[in-house]
């Protein structure tokens, strides 16, 4: 990269190197006094970044009025804009503001247009540019409001000598920040931060509870001690003397202001797919067979001027979890130019150990996506749409069903409830769920929580030798109080557990691990479903007109907003992208679960009678959920193995 000393004010304005017009992107930003640490810090970040931007790279420094230096790091992946004109970090010269910048904006046109009337002229088709030149003339969450789009971005406010983080409000693109003394530091992955020096040494206890309750780290907490993440919908103001504020939520779902009902929901997922297929690559479809991404890929044969590209998993060994023959019959029917990626059990342990290293914080999910996305980038891809938010919006999981149910439970009178919650104690999945339903106060939330739980209370503390530092909750109260406190009081129990699902099960794990395990291939996954617009007008259209009538198939509300659904070609067994783990844990990973126990005993402190007994219960059950706790601790372990280290690198800048 080279860089050019502009005389105005001292500010660097960079340009990228000759050729870089190819080889969604990664961004880190470091504030700190050490000019020489900055360097280095920006080094890492650029070095470690790179699976996630392989088209370009560069870097920024300057100097704040406070003295410390401000560095910024960007790895681009190539979406919109393939010329160098889209090259960050990139700077406004008429204010010295400057910024890094992840995600898309798919209404960037639209305000480029609105721009242009006050008088603006741009030197390139990037969003990024918009995005930057859009910030004259808007309050800082105002501007957040009118984004459509997923992204991550830091912006360095010139005038207010400010930086500004933001998030966007599903929480799509990842951030994550650490604070100490007089340096401040953000970047794309936790690992990155780790890896650079910059998280206090070891694991944060709090995190890892959420994370043997819910399978994966809960935000705002992170597994490294010293790392946060910015909660989706929420920007926050760093000094450039590295002082930072607090998370300030700048974004509500509002049902209750906008139209629902299904003709509503088709205007509004037409104009999301149209955003979501913009881009100056092809973009293909992640095709389960189910019918989220089916939808998806009827609305994009009908709007692409192309075939659309679409890839499937299948499991030959397991053909009972395998969408592959209902997927490939789909596309057949759609026209789409199809791609099976079969995967045997040998396959998966060749590929485990690049999946772990790639994993940045433990998660039980991830593997079905990393696949695919290894898949879809071998095929030549750079992006791919993903069905994430059609289950949480149009009630395709059991909470859907499972916790109006379970609140009937208080009907009964408090004392019998504590007297059936003794009778129900047990080690299985349901019956500690059910047990923990019976001793809790039965709100909707509570109960939803204890339904997305994996390790009971009681267990976690088996594990953990003591009390669970998060309590029976497993959840950070930050997160709870912020749903607790933004959630519309206009919502029905369906509109509100679509909320906690898009919230805590895409928000804490789907989207955390569909950015990282898509990345880690350079590929982009964007999620239609997720648009704002259509998020609020389903929550604001009736439960009733969402939730299936008895003995039906499917999502009324969804199909019904799809014209030519295939619905005869629907499984009435819901698969998606899943995998025949517990197979797999029963016969060729049970080698591994010695040196997983090791790994977990002696990185976490966790009792080993307790990870034993979770061993022994899978070998004893049928069928049931026993392998969620094994597959839980198995990925642990695993990733352990591998990123331990990072907990252990001192503070560098």
């Amino acid at each position: 990269m080279l860089v050019q000393h502009s005389p105005c004010g001292g500010i660097q304005i960079p340009f990228a190197a000759e050729g870089c017009l190819y080889p969604m992107c990664g961004i880190g930003v470091i504030l700190g006094a050490s000019a020489q640490s900055i360097e280095n810090v920006l080094s890492v970040f650029n070095a470690t970044l790179a699976h996630r931007g392989p088209d370009d790279e560069g870097m920024y420094r300057l100097r704040t009025e406070y003295g410390l230096t401000l560095g910024m790091s960007h790895r681009r992946l190539s979406i919109l804009d393939l010329s160098i004109a889209g090259h960050q970090p990139m700077v406004d010269e008429a204010t010295g503001n400057a910024i890094v910048f992840n995600g898309e904006i798919y209404n960037y046109r639209e305000l480029a247009t609105e721009l242009e009337a006050k008088g603006e002229r741009f030197v390139s088709t990037s969003d990024t540019e918009v995005l930057l030149k859009a910030y004259r003339y808007y309050e800082a969450s105002d501007l957040l409001r009118r984004l459509r789009g997923m992204f991550a971005f830091a912006l360095w406010d010139a005038k207010k000598q400010k930086l500004l983080l933001a998030r966007d409000p599903v929480g799509i693109k990842p951030l994550y920040y650490t604070v100490g003394g007089d340096r401040f530091a953000c970047a794309s992955e936790a690992g990155v931060l780790a890896r650079a020096g910059l998280a206090d040494s070891g694991f944060d206890a709090k995190a890892l509870d959420s994370f043997l309750t819910f399978g994966s780290v809960q935000a705002p907490l992170c597994i490294y001690r010293g790392i946060r993440a910015l909660l989706p919908g929420h920007l926050m103001w760093v000094c450039g003397n590295a002082t930072s504020g607090t998370p300030i939520p700048y974004w509500d779902w509002m049902p209750e202001h906008v139209a629902g009902g299904h003709k509503e929901i088709a205007h509004r997922l037409h104009g999301s797919m149209r955003r979501h297929l913009v881009a100056d690559v092809p973009v293909g479809i992640f095709l389960s067979g189910g019918f989220d991404s089916t939808a998806l890929a009827v609305l994009a044969m009908q709007i692409a001027e192309e075939p659309v590209k679409t890839f499937t998993l299948g499991f030959p060994e397991d053909p009972s979890t395998s969408e592959e023959t209902s997927a490939a019959a789909i596309a057949l029917r759609l026209g789409t130019e199809h791609q099976g990626i079969e995967m045997i059990q040998s396959d998966l342990r060749r590929e485990l150990p690049a999946f772990f290293s790639a994993m940045d914080q433990p998660s039980d999910d991830g593997l079905n996506v990393f696949l695919v996305s290894r898949g879809a980038a071998h095929a030549g891809m750079k992006a791919c749409l993903h069905g994430v938010g059609g289950d949480e919006l149009f009630g395709g999981y059991p909470s859907f069903t499972q916790v109006p149910k379970a609140l009937m439970l208080a009907m009964l009178p408090v004392w019998l409830r504590r007297l059936f919650a003794r009778v129900a104690d047990g080690d299985s999945v349901v019956r500690a769920k059910l047990a923990n339903l019976l001793r809790s106060d039965l709100g909707l939330l509570e109960a939803f929580l204890i339904r997305r739980s994996v390790f009971s209370y009681e267990q976690r503390r088996a594990l953990l030798g003591g009390d669970p530092p998060l309590g029976r909750s497993g959840m950070p109260p930050e997160w709870s109080d912020h749903m607790a406190g933004r959630i519309a009081k206009s919502l029905d129990t369906f509109g509100a557990l679509s909320a906690f699902e898009l919230a805590q099960y895409a928000g804490n794990k789907l989207l955390v691990d569909g950015d990282v395990m898509s990345m880690a291939h350079g590929l982009e996954l964007r999620f239609p479903l997720l648009d704002v617009d259509l998020i609020n007008c389903v929550l604001a259209t009736p439960g009733t007109e969402k939730r299936n009538r008895r003995r039906s198939v499917g999502k009324p509300a969804l199909t019904q907003a799809v014209k030519n659904f295939p619905m005869d070609l629907m499984s009435r067994k819901k698969h998606g992208f899943t995998l025949p783990l517990q197979q797999w844990l029963r016969q060729g990973l049970r080698d591994e679960r010695e040196s997983v126990t090791a790994e977990l005993v002696e990185g976490f402190g966790i009792a080993r009678p307790a990870v034993e007994a979770t061993w022994h219960r899978l070998d004893a059950s049928r069928g049931g959920q026993e392998w969620l706790r094994a597959w839980q601790l198995y990925a642990l372990g695993n990733w352990h193995r591998r990123h331990s280290h990072l907990a252990k690198v001192a503070s560098a800048a």
